[in-house]
């Protein structure tokens, strides 16, 4: 048993390494390294050796919240049309928006599949189950509060308002005070 414990730490040590390590080598240039971050994402649900996987799942979505936190412009990201002639800076910031954009799709995605839960009118989920839906929400939530004008913002409060009518009380009250919040600081009427 203590030969199992140690074995389990010493890979979830190993992972949080590689996440970190994917994480602030991507805060370092994020422009010219959005393969981290899209690296990232998908170990946000990548299968891994059962002891460790709810815990790497959870580091992985807490590491992406707080990058894609702290790089998400708080405007919308518009495509271009790829055919006009453009200068490297600008190719390279639309290249990086594009992958910014891509990651934060396939991990609200990810999100969105997880809180599914809280939909279902009667599920029956061991507490493990919820409170790991419940810290995806909160994710979610957590994004939509720190930019609420990004381009997925509309998509996250579709995601999110149905939980409302959950049996979960605590999904209710963290979509509610999402919500408040949201509208608290909503300058645009």
């Amino acid at each position: 048993v203590v030969e199992l414990y140690a074995k389990r730490k010493e890979m979830l040590h190993e992972k949080k390494i590689q996440i970190g390590s994917l994480a602030s080598n991507f805060l370092e240039c994020p422009e010219e390294r959005i393969l981290n971050l899209e690296k990232m994402v998908k170990l946000v649900d990548s299968n891994q050796q059962e002891s460790i996987q709810l815990s790497v799942q959870k580091l992985a979505a807490a590491s992406v919240l707080e990058v894609l936190k702290d790089v998400t412009p708080g405007y919308r990201i518009f495509q271009h049309d790829t055919g006009d002639k453009l200068k490297k800076e600008t190719l390279r910031l639309q290249k990086y928006e594009s992958g910014l954009l891509k990651s934060y799709k396939s991990f609200l995605l990810k999100l969105e599949k997880r809180i599914g839960v809280f939909k279902k009118s009667s599920s029956k989920l061991s507490p493990v189950e919820v409170k790991q839906s419940e810290f995806y929400l909160s994710c979610m939530c957590q994004l939509l509060v720190a930019h609420p004008h990004f381009n997925f913002a509309t998509n996250i409060l579709h995601a999110i308002t149905p939980i409302l009518d959950s049996a979960h009380v605590a999904a209710r009250e963290t979509v509610k005070q999402t919500v408040a919040e949201v509208l608290k600081g909503d300058m645009r009427g």
